[in-house]
C-alpha cells in the first residue's frame, strides 16, 4: 500500500502512537481510534472495517453509492465493511450533491 497515511497507521499500530499533538495534522483523525485500530494480514483495520486509503476513497463511495439508496443505507453499507476519517460525511455530501438521489428523494411535509 503506497498510502502515507495508511502506512504510518500500520507502522503505529506495531511500534506504539505518538501523543496527539505529535502527529502530522493529516493523521490526528486516526489518533481517537487507535485501540480500535489493528493490523490483520497486512491490511489495516478498524475492528472489523478495512481502512481504505486516501487514493481509492472516491472509489469506494460510488461503490457504496450504487443504486442510489440513500444517505441511510449508504451509511449501513459503509458500516459493513470500510472506514477512514470523515467518511459518514463523504456519505451525506455524496447523496445531497447526487442529482438523481434529489430528484427522487421523498419529500416530507
Amino acid at each position: 500500500m503506497s498510502d502515507h497515511n495508511c502506512s504510518e497507521v500500520r507502522k503505529y499500530c506495531s511500534t506504539g502512537w505518538p501523543s496527539k499533538e505529535k502527529l502530522e495534522s493529516a493523521l490526528k483523525p486516526y489518533h481517537q481510534y487507535r485501540h480500535e485500530i489493528t493490523v490483520t494480514d497486512g491490511l489495516v483495520m478498524k475492528g472489523i472495517r478495512l481502512i481504505i486509503p486516501q487514493c481509492m476513497q472516491s472509489e469506494i463511495l460510488q461503490k457504496i453509492h450504487t443504486g442510489h439508496l440513500g444517505i441511510t443505507t449508504c451509511r449501513a453499507r459503509a458500516k459493513e465493511s470500510v472506514w477512514w476519517p470523515g467518511i459518514s460525511t463523504q456519505i451525506q455530501q455524496l447523496v445531497d450533491k447526487c442529482f438523481i438521489c434529489v430528484k427522487y428523494r421523498r419529500q416530507t411535509h
